[in-house]
């Protein structure tokens, strides 16, 4: 791959409307030219690359030495004296432990783990459900709604609230919905720069508020551990701001948009859908096969070569950017036989890589998994004859780098 020509790669868009809505074919594509493909039109002595082979894409998330998610970690101590310093808003958001390597990451993973856990996670699988059947009380007189806004994003946003114990009414979800907006740059966001940083410095003061109310009246919720955790020294204050956003911002957006894109595939594929219904006990397998299928995280934190080592045939520096697209790797025709195919009782040889792989892997993976479980198996059982009511070809995805999110999905039942 060293004399890979570069010029070829120029109509690989892996952006656009065009992309978004099929983005596999072009995937496929970009898999032929190699495991390890530059970005073309980047200036300066850094590179950028492309990662969409699956043993390429392991490699570099399992490696956190060469492979780092802090681009500080790749500077030479004078590169470092040379930096300017962090903006106090940046590091209140941004500080949270995807963007943070080693011993730091660990310590930050750590505060988590309890609350994460598998036996914590399976407790809260009646209140899940009862939020799951609950909703879907509210629109079953309708016949019809928007998949997304009316189940898909409810559910998981008031999961992730009550673990850290924000309130859980329609004003603090809606609170929610515009502080991920301000801070994901989320696209259909009608709202200036200046507006956004108000609105996430306002977002600041309220975690201030929350954290002081925390201080001075211990609850039972995950907020309170690690307000606790600073109280203890275990996390810098800055850094509770952080982890508060970070669980905020992936303890619901990758779930709502993994329902959506699970039921899509699902009512798109009737054979399987039937099969499906016809063996529930399948259900497990097949979220993973959904998961590998169309997952909503297109592609892992950016990662950043602390030297200069080769890669999948390429030459990469120290300093370069390293993209792993998660939803290619899962799609590697190497890996995973028959890879456009949707088959919910695929005997997988490989895992898939929607949660990622190594020290980095998602820590509210098995919260995901069960809250896509819940509202898949109520979905079909409350609605057995669930469908779509609009064409596949009216539906519009979101022009974002880095997910895979279907703006809405209307649906009908009798």
């Amino acid at each position: 791959m060293s004399d890979l020509n570069e010029a070829a790669l120029h109509k690989y868009t892996l952006y656009g409307p065009a992309y978004k809505t099929d983005p596999y074919t072009t995937l496929r594509a970009l898999r032929s030219e190699g495991p390890v493909c530059p970005l073309m039109g980047i200036t300066g002595k850094k590179k950028v690359w492309f990662v969409s082979h699956y043993k390429e894409a392991r490699q570099v998330l399992r490696d956190h030495k060469r492979f780092v998610t802090d681009i500080r970690n790749t500077y030479t101590p004078e590169e470092k004296a040379a930096q300017r310093p962090v903006p106090r808003l940046e590091r209140y958001l941004r500080g949270h432990l995807l963007r943070r390597d080693w011993e730091d990451h660990t310590r930050l993973r750590n505060l988590l783990q309890a609350a994460f856990h598998k036996r914590a996670v399976e407790q809260m699988r009646p209140r899940i459900q009862h939020l799951a059947e609950a909703l879907l009380d509210a629109v079953e007189d309708q016949h019809e709604m928007d998949l997304i806004e009316d189940f898909a994003l409810p559910l998981p946003s008031q999961v992730i609230l009550e673990i850290l114990g924000f309130p859980t009414d329609h004003d603090h979800v809606a609170r929610l919905r515009s502080w991920t907006e301000a801070i994901t740059i989320h696209p259909q966001a009608v709202i200036t720069p200046q507006e956004r940083l108000e609105t996430q410095a306002g977002f600041i003061t309220y975690l201030r508020a929350c954290f002081d109310e925390r201080k001075a009246n211990p609850q039972n919720d995950l907020m309170t551990h690690l307000v606790r955790a600073v109280q203890e020294g275990q996390l810098r204050k800055e850094e509770f701001f952080s982890m508060v956003t970070i669980l905020l911002m992936a303890g619901h957006e990758p779930s709502v948009r993994m329902i959506g894109n699970s039921m899509l595939a699902l009512l798109q594929h009737p054979e399987q859908l039937g099969m499906l219904k016809a063996h529930p006990t399948m259900l497990d397998r097949t979220i993973e096969e959904l998961l590998r299928y169309d997952g909503s995280v297109e592609r892992a934190t950016p990662r950043f070569a602390t030297e200069d080592l080769e890669l999948g045939g390429q030459q990469i520096s120290r300093g370069d950017t390293v993209i792993v697209i998660l939803t290619s790797a899962n799609r590697d025709e190497h890996v995973f036989e028959n890879p456009d195919v949707l088959d919910v009782d695929r005997q997988a040889r490989s895992h898939h890589l929607s949660f990622g792989y190594g020290p980095h892997f998602c820590v509210g993976a098995s919260l995901a998994r069960l809250e896509i479980k819940i509202a898949i198996e109520t979905l079909l059982r409350r609605f057995p004859r669930l469908r779509l009511a609009v064409p596949v070809a009216s539906l519009e995805w979101a022009i974002l780098p880095v997910v895979r999110v279907i703006s809405s999905l209307p649906v009908r039942w009798d």
